[in-house]
C-alpha cells in the first residue's frame, strides 16, 4: 500500500528538499541539533538517577514509579493528579 493515499511517495522523496528548506533559515538550523544534544543530556540524567536508586538499593516498583512520575505526558504533573 505505500504512502500512496497521501499522495507522495515517501520520507526519502521529501527528505532532501526539507533539509534544504531547513538550512536556509538560521533560526532552524539549530533546531535539530539542539534537541538531540537536550535528548541526550536528559536521558543521561534520567538513567544517572535510576542507576543510583538501584544502587543504593530502592525497590523496583518504587523505581518504576519514579520513572513513570519523570516520564514526560501529555498533561503536567502526571504523578499529582
Amino acid at each position: 500500500m505505500g504512502w500512496s493515499w497521501l499522495g507522495w511517495a515517501g520520507l526519502r522523496s521529501g527528505g532532501p528538499d526539507g533539509g534544504r528548506w531547513i538550512g536556509r533559515h538560521p533560526c532552524l538550523r539549530l533546531a535539530p541539533g539542539y534537541a538531540a544534544a537536550t535528548d541526550l543530556f536528559f536521558g543521561a540524567i534520567y538513567f544517572m538517577v535510576i542507576a543510583s536508586a538501584q544502587n543504593n538499593g530502592m525497590n523496583t516498583g518504587l523505581i518504576g514509579v519514579m520513572a513513570a512520575c519523570w516520564a514526560p505526558s501529555p498533561r503536567p504533573c502526571s504523578c499529582v493528579s
